[in-house]
């Protein structure tokens, strides 16, 4: 089995434990912080966003800012940043949106970003787990949660047996994350995963595309660490694990150390 076959990611909690689950073809889809149904749709009044159905009438994506709807006739005179309404329209236009009466508001955003612009210094907290399926595959993954909201944002840190590590994950300094940039062949992966509901799913998914990863230690303790490491919102797919850039969400990390015993479950 590929070590990424089930797209473990979903799986993970917020406690930190790094849970090596088999797929489940039985796990519920449609509602609020469910996975999207396959053809990319969620129950009525429900968005899909990286694969995970949210409520996305809160206007964070340029919704309720549409601001030439009252004015069908202002192609030609659009509108200032403050919603002025074009020729013909009325200035209820709102500043969220980019209708036919006004030009782009302030109030709207090309991009629902879940997660913030910078985090500070984590703390790795969760015991990492190495695990080698019967082909050989290993991994080895541990977390760091980053802040303490209801639907926390959490660092999560996935080494394979494969580039840039041989058969064996071993220690390696300086890993370049900019050429572990894509999910379905980083062997060392590094990611921000973020608002994980209590179900262990995230409402998005952000990938390192740049910054440095030391591994000084596998065992009988995981060491290292990393810096200015930056991340790209993707989306991963579920049956190929190829990650996508979806938007420019972006986030970082500026540093971060880690120490703690492996077990082998």
């Amino acid at each position: 089995m590929n070590p990424r076959s089930c797209l473990r990611i979903a799986a993970l909690l917020i406690s930190g434990a790094a849970i090596l689950s088999a797929c489940s073809s039985s796990r519920p889809a449609g509602g609020v912080r469910q996975d999207c149904y396959p053809n990319g749709t969620c129950n009525a009044g429900l968005s899909c966003f990286s694969n995970i159905c949210v409520d996305a009438t809160d206007g964070g994506s340029g919704v309720g800012g549409r601001s030439g709807a009252a004015g069908a006739g202002g192609i030609g005179n659009g509108g200032t940043a403050g919603g002025h309404a074009g020729a013909g329209g009325s200035s209820a236009g709102g500043s969220g949106g980019s209708g036919v009466g006004g030009s782009s508001g302030g109030g709207g955003s090309s991009a629902n970003c879940q997660a913030l612009s910078s985090y500070g210094t984590p703390t790795f907290d969760a015991t990492p787990e190495i695990a080698t399926d019967s082909s050989g595959n290993q991994q080895l993954i541990w977390q760091a949660q980053l802040n303490a909201l209801a639907l926390p944002d959490i660092l999560d840190v996935e080494l394979y047996n494969i580039a840039p590590f041989g058969t064996t994950i071993a220690p390696m300094a300086n890993i370049d994350l900019s050429g572990q940039s894509q999910f379905k062949t980083c062997g060392a992966c590094v990611l921000v995963l973020a608002r994980v509901g209590t179900d262990g799913s995230a409402q998005q998914i952000y990938l390192a595309t740049a910054g440095t990863l030391t591994i000084t230690a596998v065992s009988p303790s995981i060491t290292g660490t990393m810096s200015n490491v930056t991340f790209q919102h993707v989306t991963i797919d579920p049956n190929t694990t190829i990650s996508t850039r979806v938007d420019d969400c972006v986030t970082s990390v500026t540093s971060a150390s880690f120490n703690t015993t492996v077990t082998f479950p």
